[in-house]
């Protein structure tokens, strides 16, 4: 372990500069720090110049740049009088939400237009006149599709549309003048519609959705393809990209080198942080510069000479994060310049650099009593990071806080250096319990000799006033606060810190193991939610067994076994002090590495077959929740799911089980609804084999045409006339006859999050009144969850309800708050406590003539959860979970507890992340009360919570006093919904002398915005003139509006109006000439807008209707406005007015939609059908 610190002259200037108005302008507005009643009088001043503030500049100026200014509207700048010679336009962070083209018509002499950091949703048409444009940026604003007006700007060669929320490339036919496109930080999922860019150069698709590498044949001028952080597996298709120079595929799931024999040109590969095992089919790359293969899994360096010896162009390797250069980092480096002589650069550090982290001067007090010293130490300490940062080190560890008094002075000084040093992350040196009980440090003066610092060992960690003996254990104990209280104490002084540094991401954590630690594990649990980097162990802190060697004590073992799920550090100090008989770095490193090795983390990361093998990379990875009943998944969606023989093979027994013990004289009907590529199907044909029954028949259900042309090849090539395959919605659908059991997987990482209960509502109809449903029953389960890393990580999301979005995630650094006990109230539950149930099919229900719901009133649910706090800690969100009940006693389970015990390693689900929008602080022994809600209004289904803290043993029913006066309104329980409100007003001091009373100490409320079941219309399957089809739609309130539009062109005026109708289904006889292409538009009378897909209209043989009134008769629906939750459908495009919740500040409508495929593209005996759909949750 290399130490490093040097003082070297600060120095800190700034300057403004002040251009005098010409044909080059930068218009700067000045942002001074001010008062709040200075920034007010500012703003009022600023609001009454906006029109005017470019009135100095000159009519010919050619280059206007207004970054930063504070821009809503473009009216006032007065663009047009710079129309003849402006060429460059940048309006980059304002607050521009909608580009008129009254301003923009002029400026036809515009050749660059920079729109990046705004808040427009669309440009339309507004840009249409900008014939010379060849540079546009419309980075980080709201779009979410290209627009197809941009055909017309035929002169562009560099278009920006990064971080948008565009899910399609579209729009770019006519573009053939394209160098450069970037749409990095989109939700593009496949790569298309590039045909036309015949001389484009840089394609920039990073950090999106696409999964495959296709359709760029056409590409063959391209040099530059960058497709990071993508879901990319396989490299393939790169065949005609023969003039390829720069290809980045870093951060995908790549596992092997291939596929790059005609990319003989290029110059740099980043294939970095894959799953790439080995160096392989390189060696033709012989003009090869750089060459990155960082983060895989390469085993070894015996390829290496092979492959890359002869490239003599070869000039850069990143080899490190590999097993090659952990198993072996001393040799590492050498072998590789041994190998590749040829080499200027290995791996992004230095050599002087290497492994190197820096540790701060220990005599820098930061929390010193005294302004004078904490100044001094701040000046020195920004000295220090100054040379760490000159000599390529990224990583310093500070001295440890001292006083308590002084810990905001501390880490004020702590952010401060975060933001003068952009590039440094810092470490915050902290022992596992409070300071207070420690032997005073005498802190090092400035004149200490260098040679102490740069010592073999690390500086000298602050020390127990007792050491390891059990004397001294024993006098710990007698101290006047228990240890508990102690280690609590020193959490608060990390949590401190990292609130004042706002839980900057560069900011860790490095604990000091030297104070003995307790053998109850719990106490210890809240650092596994915080970013521990770094931990030091001094020799000290080791004491020898019986042959000499150095160990730990059983709890510090435990701890750093358990701490592997960071992968921290190890800083072992005094390796050479002597202390131990046996002792020595390579004694204390192999016990440390001994400990990596036998901690069950590492082991079952490493096990095939487990949840933490498979989950490797994901691991407090947010993702957004699956919606497979409003999109159709992709084939690579289902296969990753089918790779859980867990899930499937408790589904077999399941139905094994239930075949069993069914009378044997009776035949069985089987249904699977939501069949996908047919996984449940296999697996009820190989139940159907085990049960020996003979008089079974099973029909499959599904309506993702894509899915379904798979079961069909399946039927085909595997079961034949065995499976009974059915196309559309399980609850619009008809089939031939009741069933007697219903299959269906349909659950989500909350039970009912997926709309299941809402989608078997439906299927229900079909189920004989002593049928049996699979899943029988299925319970959702919160426990309260603190995790700096996922509070950082959503709102690092820039989405305006990124903390109001549940994510799926595997959990890792996470720590679940609760324990296990009553409580000081004795009404505490478990740690994880269960929130409602769902059971199928439902006892004694209400249905309508149709076999539906009326209303969907009966899938409310609602829960009051009380769990005991018994640490302190701050609670960043809830963790929810499912159990399930299959058949009997055979089960699936996310329970943390329960999982291993009903379905262990089984891979589908991982559970939910529920955010909450602003930290909470839970102090020890302090009660927390959750009130969670399913709700539903006949078009939404959503959900709504609810937390409060007590310190007592319950909540007040009267009004609560302190200090014998009465508690402001605002303190009292039950606070509006909605209402996000953060109660710090009052010490905590007060409480330890309550004794029975209970006071609120925080309230917090967040939830879920609606999901919304949305009004949609189903996309006819085909059309053909003068006969007869069926359209169909549900959701949205009656009466309804239907109109035919000309395709895709939904502003355009109708080719065809009907009459109003009630009803949920209309037919029409086709009376629009063949040859059209058509969308089909239907409106609700609160004015909700779906539209469905585009068909095109095909020729009968009879066309004497075309152009004469239309034919229609209205039909029934299926169900009534109020129980559109059970009928909707959702493959085609579904819209929703944005619907209010509890309060409009915390409640948003989620916009649903979803494309089917085209007509055309569904097999023939597909029927008549239409695209039939269901529509799931869209939690926003």
């Amino acid at each position: 372990m290399a130490e490093e610190t040097a003082s070297s002259a600060l120095t800190d200037s700034t300057s403004t500069a002040l251009e005098a108005p010409g044909k080059s302008t930068r218009v700067a507005l000045p942002v001074p720090e001010l008062s709040s009643d200075e920034e007010e009088d500012a703003e009022e001043q600023y609001e009454g110049e906006e029109g005017d503030f470019l009135q100095d500049w000159p009519d010919d100026t050619e280059d206007l740049e207004l970054v930063h200014s504070r821009i809503s509207s473009l009216d006032e700048l007065r663009l047009a009088r710079f129309a003849s010679h402006l060429k460059r336009l940048c309006l980059r962070q304002n607050h521009i939400s909608v580009l008129d083209a009254e301003v923009f018509q002029n400026l036809t002499k515009l050749e660059e237009l920079d729109l990046y950091d705004n808040k427009i949703k669309d440009p339309g048409h507004a840009l249409d006149h900008l014939s010379n444009l060849s540079v546009l940026d419309l980075s980080f604003n709201l779009i979410r599709t290209i627009p197809d007006s941009l055909s017309r700007l035929t002169s562009l060669t560099t278009i920006y549309f990064v971080q948008n929320r565009i899910s399609t490339i579209t729009g770019l036919d006519y573009l053939t003048s394209l160098r450069s496109l970037e749409l990095g930080g989109n939700r593009i999922r496949k790569i298309e519609n590039l045909d036309a860019l015949v001389n484009l150069e840089e394609l920039w698709l990073g950090k999106n959705k696409i999964t495959k590498l296709e359709n760029m044949s056409n590409l063959r001028k391209l040099k530059i393809l960058s497709i990071q952080s993508n879901r990319i597996t396989v490299i393939e298709g790169l065949q005609e990209l023969t003039n390829l120079e720069e290809l980045y595929l870093s951060h995908n799931g790549v596992k092997r080198l291939e596929g790059l024999e005609k990319n003989i040109n290029l110059r740099t590969l980043d294939v970095g942080n894959n799953f790439i095992s080995a160096i392989e089919n390189v060696s033709h790359l012989i003009r090869l510069e750089e060459l990155w293969m960082n983060g895989n899994q390469i085993p070894d360096l015996r390829a290496l000479e092979l492959q890359l010896g002869h490239i003599s162009t070869l000039e850069t390797l990143y080899l490190e994060g590999n097993p090659c250069q952990k198993n072996d980092a001393s040799g590492y480096r050498r072998k590789i310049m041994l190998a590749l002589k040829q080499l200027k650069q290995i791996d992004a550090t230095l050599d002087e650099a290497e492994h190197v982290t820096a540790i701060i001067s220990e005599w820098l007090e930061l929390d010193a009593e005294e302004d004078g010293i904490r100044y001094d130490a701040e000046i020195a300490l920004q000295q220090e990071l100054a040379y760490a940062s000159y000599l390529n080190i990224h990583t310093a560890i500070l001295p440890p806080p001292r006083n308590r008094d002084h810990i905001s002075s501390y880490a004020r000084i702590v952010r401060a250096c975060l933001s003068s040093a952009p590039y440094m992350n810092l470490a915050i040196r902290l022992p596992v319990y409070d300071t207070s009980i420690l032997e005073p440090v005498v802190p090092l003066s400035p004149s200490s000799s260098p040679s102490s610092f740069r010592s073999s060992s690390a500086p000298s960690t602050p020390r127990l006033v007792v050491s390891g003996s059990a004397d001294s254990l024993n006098r710990l104990s007698t101290t006047s606060a228990p240890l508990e209280a102690h280690i609590d104490a020193a959490w608060e002084t990390w949590d401190l810190i990292k609130s004042i540094c706002d839980y900057n991401i560069r900011l860790a954590l490095a604990l000091d193991l030297t104070p003995p630690l307790p053998n109850s594990p719990g106490v210890l649990s809240k650092w596994a939610a915080e970013a521990v980097r770094y931990i030091f162990l001094p020799s000290s802190t080791f004491i020898a067994n019986a042959k000499g060697y150095p160990v730990l004590p059983k709890p510090t073992q435990t701890f750093i076994r358990d701490s592997m799920t960071h992968r921290p550090n190890i800083i072992i100090s005094g390796a050479s002090s002597g202390l131990h008989k046996r002792g020595g770095e390579d004694a204390y490193s192999q016990y440390v590495k001994h400990l990596e090795r036998t901690s069950s983390v590492v082991q079952a990361a490493e096990k095939v077959g487990t949840v933490e093998n498979f989950a490797q990379g994901y691991q407090d990875y947010l993702q957004a929740p699956l919606q497979p009943l409003m999109d159709n998944l992709q084939s690579i969606t289902y296969q990753t799911f089918e790779q859980d023989p867990v899930k499937y093979r408790s589904y077999e027994e399941a139905i094994h089980k239930a075949l069993l013990e069914w009378p044997k004289q009776d035949k069985i009907i089987i249904c699977v609804a939501g069949a996908g590529r047919g996984p449940l199907v296999a697996r009820s044909l190989s139940a159907i084999e085990r049960s020996k029954r003979g008089n079974v028949c099973l029909y499959a259900i599904e309506k993702n045409p894509n899915a379904f042309v798979t079961l069909q090849n399946r039927q085909r090539t595997e079961w034949h006339h065995r499976v009974h395959l059915l196309f559309g919605d399980m609850r619009l659908i008809e089939i031939p006859e009741n069933v007697d059991i219903l299959v269906s997987e349909l659950l989500g990482s909350f039970g009912d999050n997926e709309l299941s209960p809402e989608c078997l509502d439906g299927a229900m109809r079909f189920l004989k009144p002593h049928g049996i449903s699979i899943p029988s029953s299925y319970t959702a389960h919160l426990a309260p969850l603190s995790s700096s890393k996922l509070y950082n990580e959503a709102r690092a999301i820039k989405e305006e309800k990124s903390l109001e979005t549940p994510y799926v995630v595997m959990f890792q650094a996470v720590n679940l708050l609760s324990g296990e006990g009553p409580g000081p109230s004795g009404l505490c539950g478990p740690q994880v406590q269960e929130c409602w149930e769902f059971e199928h099919p439902r006892k004694n229900p209400v249905l309508n003539p149709q076999g539906l719901p009326p209303t969907n009133s009966h899938n409310t649910r609602s829960a009051k959860l009380r769990f005991h706090i018994p640490h302190a800690g701050v609670l960043h969100g809830l963790a929810g979970y499912f159990e399930a009940i299959l058949y009997g006693n055979i089960g699936l389970s996310i329970h943390p507890h329960r999982k291993d015990q009903v379905s262990k390693d089984m891979l589908s689900w991982f559970p939910l992340f529920f955010p909450f929008k602003e930290p909470l602080y839970l102090p020890s022994n302090s009660e927390l009360q959750i009130s969670i809600w399913r709700l539903t209004n006949g078009r939404q289904v959503w959900y709504e919570w609810h937390a409060e803290s007590f310190l007592g043993s319950s909540p007040p029913t009267f009004p609560a006093t302190s200090g014998g006066q009465p508690l402001p309104p605002i303190l009292m329980a039950s606070p509006t919904i909605g209402v996000p409100i953060v109660v710090d007003a009052l010490s905590l001091r007060p409480f330890k002398t309550c004794t029975m009373n209970s006071f609120i100490i925080i309230v917090a409320v967040t939830f879920i915005a609606p999901s919304v079941l949305a009004l949609t219309v189903n996309t006819p399957s085909s059309l053909t003139t003068c006969e007869p089809t069926l359209l169909s739609w549900s959701g949205g309130t009656a009466p309804y509006y239907l109109s035919i539009l000309p395709g895709g062109e939904t502003t355009s005026a109708a080719l065809k109006t009907f009459d109003t109708t009630n009803a949920t289904e209309y037919t029409w006889t086709v009376d629009i000439a063949a040859d059209t292409e058509i969308t089909v538009e239907l409106k609700d009378s609160t004015g909700t807008i779906a539209y469905s897909d585009e068909v095109d209209i095909t020729a009968g043989s009879d066309t004497s209707c075309v152009s004469t009134s239309v034919s229609a008769s209205a039909t029934a629906g299926s169900t009534s406005a109020d129980s559109s939750a059970t009928t909707t459908s959702g493959s085609s495009t579904t819209s929703a007015n944005s619907a209010s919740g509890s309060t409009s500040s915390s409640t948003s409508a989620a916009s649903a939609s979803s494309s089917s495929n085209a007509a055309s593209s569904l097999p023939a005996n597909f029927g008549t059908a239409g695209f039939l759909g269901l529509i799931g949750v869209v939690l926003m």
